[in-house]
């Protein structure tokens, strides 16, 4: 038997300038919605990476069984797409992981089973879909055409979605202005509209991509919109995605296998809910001072919630915070 557990996204429904969506915290709050399971376990990537060293691959199930091989920190391997609906649990550099046994396959065709504790789900890199070969069978953009058919040049790269805390997001940086985002990326893709900053506050932006899944909201230092104070990410299923891997819609769980450490944030209901408030001594910490992240609760209950409120700083181990069920709901990066 299999379980599977992953969100979605639906979309606010606040209005903004031009008749697009302003993200408020309480869209947020509800912008995560529950798809079939099927749906949500073919959406899994079919890779994944060892984040800690000598992860012990089992011939079943189980802390007890038998050790076939050991997955160095950096190994990937196939995921194939079996999970036990029996949870082990873990600590891991400091952060407890409650998770199943998956099934793998290991570089010379061993098959065996790791605690999902200890790996990462690797994303294929768009660039990587759109420049496989055209008479590449294997290729999911190609393979409906007639096996007769001649083969064709390889098809151009896609878009970066890759961002760089502190340097770049995808192909803009601190000196991109809204002209320029023009010619980047089409005029039909670049609009303007708000975005809410705080609890308290909105700002005017430029939306890239909006309406969409990739939809990005930008901020100005400049009445002129010629540097870039910051970016907004909120939404899930994105392309988008930081050079650590972190992106909106991730789970508390996958955030701290990137941070390979525990992390801390604050209470929810007030002016920083949801905040990531420290890094600790993960590997996030060095673009602390260029990004932050916002965590929401996803399908919690009131009692649950209950004792994560306000100005209080929490931790990632904390009891309770797995009812939580907390994902990355919202990133803002800044380019210098």
């Amino acid at each position: 038997m299999l379980l599977v557990l992953l969100f979605a996204a639906c979309e606010p429904n606040q209005e903004g300038e031009g008749g697009v969506s302003t993200p408020g915290f309480e869209d947020l709050l509800q912008g995560f919605q529950s798809v079939s399971q099927e749906a949500q376990e073919l959406a899994r990537p079919n890779k994944v990476e060892a984040w800690v060293d000598k992860l012990a691959v089992k011939a079943q199930p189980g802390e007890d069984m038998p050790t076939i091989a050991r997955l160095k920190e950096g190994e990937v391997v196939e995921y194939l797409y079996q999970r036990t609906i029996r949870k082990s649990t873990f600590t891991l550099r400091g952060q407890e992981y409650s998770q199943p046994w998956i099934l793998v396959k290991l570089p010379d065709g061993q098959m065996g089973w790791v605690h999902e504790g200890g790996v990462r789900y690797v994303q294929p890199e768009l660039t990587d879909l759109f420049s496989t070969g055209a008479d590449d069978p294997n290729n999911p953009y190609t393979r409906a055409r007639s096996l007769n058919a001649p083969a064709q040049p390889a098809a151009p790269a896609g878009p970066n979605w890759t961002i760089v805390p502190g340097k770049s997001a995808g192909n803009i940086r601190l000196n991109t202005s809204e002209a320029e985002l023009i010619k980047l990326y089409g005029s039909p893709n670049v609009t303007r509209g708000n975005v809410q900053v705080s609890q308290s506050q909105t700002k005017d932006c430029t939306i890239l991509f909006p309406n969409t899944q990739d939809e990005m909201r930008i901020t100005w230092k400049d009445d002129s919109r010629s540097k870039v104070e910051a970016v907004y990410l909120t939404k899930p299923n994105a392309h988008w995605h930081l050079n650590t891997g972190v992106k909106v819609g991730m789970s508390l769980l996958d955030l701290t296998k990137a941070n390979k450490s525990p992390l801390s944030f604050y209470g929810f209901n007030w002016e920083y809910s949801g905040t990531v408030s420290s890094w600790r001594n993960g590997v996030l910490r060095k673009y602390d001072k260029f990004f932050y992240v916002v965590l929401v609760p996803v399908g919690a209950s009131k009692a649950d919630l209950a004792q994560f409120q306000g100005n209080k700083v929490f931790s990632s181990n904390t009891k309770g915070v797995d009812k939580l069920n907390l994902h990355v709901g919202k990133i803002v990066i800044y380019l210098d």
